[in-house]
């Protein structure tokens, strides 16, 4: 099992729309193989940082969805909002 962290910076004004595209996204990957779970988190001192923490059965079940056409898809849709590139992070337990 692994975690991945995805971090993401909006302008605060553009917080609604990112918020509509991950409920869009986790619509889209709650069927994928090896898709466990996830939560979103809003900084409450930085309303525009987000975090996404997913859950996944194995790090190639992540990097398929992240390869996919639907999560490119999903994610230009998505950097249109940031005003800097996400940055994503992959953990495993030890």
């Amino acid at each position: 099992m692994i975690r991945v962290i995805i971090e993401r910076w909006v302008d605060p004004t553009l917080v609604e729309p990112l918020r509509q595209q991950l409920v869009e996204i986790r619509q889209q990957i709650v069927n994928k193989p090896g898709y466990l779970s996830a939560e979103s988190f809003q900084d409450m001192d930085d309303p525009g940082h987000w975090i996404v923490m997913s859950k996944w059965s194995s790090r190639k079940n992540w990097q398929d969805w992240a390869d996919s056409k639907q999560r490119q898809e999903q994610l230009a849709l998505i950097e249109a909002l940031l005003i800097k590139p996400e940055k994503i992070t992959v953990f495993e337990p030890r």
